[in-house]
């Protein structure tokens, strides 16, 4: 990675070089099946009809737009239907980059969601070690509802400037900082693991279903519910997991993300900065 053009003013990397991403995709199948297989001995990671062209064409915006100021890399995973594994082994392969340079951030990202080309850059400016951006389920009734992925709590105050404290992040837009992984490490050695031969690297679970107590915000809205567990997904899981050891996870709303079925794609409302309040 080039370390000629610094940034020194970026709040997460005080040295002064430029902050280094590595992009994650996890690829259940590809997009385009035909047009893939026609590429199969191309050595692009992200080769056509491997994912949404709608994806596709905002990691390589991104790239274009901050290339000059973030240094990136980016690795896929292809073909696991189980996307706790998925993302789990997308972090072996982080950390099997880990070896050759430092990084910074791991940007998980899914195969079927835009953003616009300045939407890492604004995260990576919020300086917080989990971060992630919001977007609507991809089902045609909760496209007319607007139900959201991730989990907000009712009991936080939406910051003026978009930012909002959250009990669950969707992980198909999830930002998070090198330092809280190495501290996740150490917090929860029970959840480590070696992927399957034959390439066998060390990883860990923190994207595992977890069984949990319902959160004290929801039992009070819902007292029926005290002593009684839930199901939590995958990225909810490793947001609680995070926020046990001390982690906020936020939700940046003015970022504004596509959720991608085919050519329809499902939206949350665009933040509107006149309804938030000071805090």
């Amino acid at each position: 990675m080039d370390e000629s053009k610094a940034n020194p003013a970026n709040p997460a990397n005080p040295a002064g070089r430029k902050p280094r991403v590595l992009i994650c995709v996890p690829v259940y199948k590809p997009f385009n099946s035909k047009i893939f297989r026609k590429t199969q001995g191309s050595r692009a990671l992200l080769p056509k009809g491997l994912l949404h062209p709608m994806t596709q064409k905002s990691i390589e915006n991104t790239i274009a737009h901050s290339g000059e100021r973030i240094d990136f890399g980016l690795t896929r995973i292809v073909g696991d239907a189980c996307l706790t594994r998925a993302r789990s082994l997308l972090y072996a392969e982080y950390k099997n980059a880990k070896k050759e340079a430092d990084i910074d951030f791991l940007w998980m990202v899914d195969a079927d969601v835009s953003w616009e080309p300045d939407a890492l850059e604004r995260l990576i400016e919020r300086d917080e070690a989990l971060i992630g951006a919001a977007y609507s389920f991809r089902e045609r009734d909760a496209e007319k509802a607007r139900i959201t992925a991730s989990r907000f709590r009712p009991d936080r105050i939406l910051h003026p400037d978009g930012l909002v404290e959250v009990d669950g992040i969707n992980g198909g837009f999830m930002l998070i900082k090198d330092t809280l992984l190495s501290e996740m490490e150490a917090a929860y050695p029970e959840l480590a693991f070696m992927t399957n031969p034959p390439r066998m690297l060390p990883t860990f679970g923190f994207w595992n279903f977890a069984i949990t107590p319902y959160p004290e915000w929801i039992q009070e809205m819902h007292p029926e519910l005290e002593g009684q567990n839930e199901f939590v997904s995958e990225d909810w899981a490793f947001t609680h997991r995070a926020r046990a050891i001390g982690a906020v996870p936020w939700i940046d709303v003015s970022v504004n993300l596509g959720h991608w079925d085919g050519n329809k794609v499902f939206r949350l409302p665009s933040f509107k900065p006149e309804e938030t309040k000071e805090v």
